[in-house]
């Protein structure tokens, strides 16, 4: 499922792109932060290392940004660069602080 996760960010990013349906400016960002907000919390559940996670996501999400050159349509955004790394960044935390994964397993055993 991560993998799928992984491969489904990546088609959408380096998809061509057109006008935004979203209905308010920078919308995008918002679809941005909730991509890599889900990113970030499903592959904290399975990475226990926070900081090497965190920075393996910045660094595919700054990438992608930089692929995004090629592609008719799309172009570089240092606002998406960061709402990338916000975003997984928020799904680190959550998983970590707010629902912690390996605490629940444990108490279901």
């Amino acid at each position: 499922m991560g993998g799928l996760l992984v491969l489904l960010v990546a088609v959408l990013s380096l998809s061509p792109g057109g006008d935004s349906p979203l209905p308010f400016a920078h919308a995008d960002k918002l679809v941005h932060v909730s991509m890599y907000l889900a990113l970030g919390a499903w592959l904290a559940c399975l990475v226990r290392k926070s900081i090497a996670l965190l920075l393996a996501l910045a660094a595919y999400g700054i990438g992608l940004e930089f692929g995004q050159e090629f592609v008719p349509g799309r172009g570089l955004d240092i606002l998406d660069m960061l709402a990338n790394v916000t975003g997984a960044a928020l799904g680190i935390v959550a998983t970590r602080f707010i629902w912690n994964p390996y605490q629940w397993l444990q108490h279901r055993q």
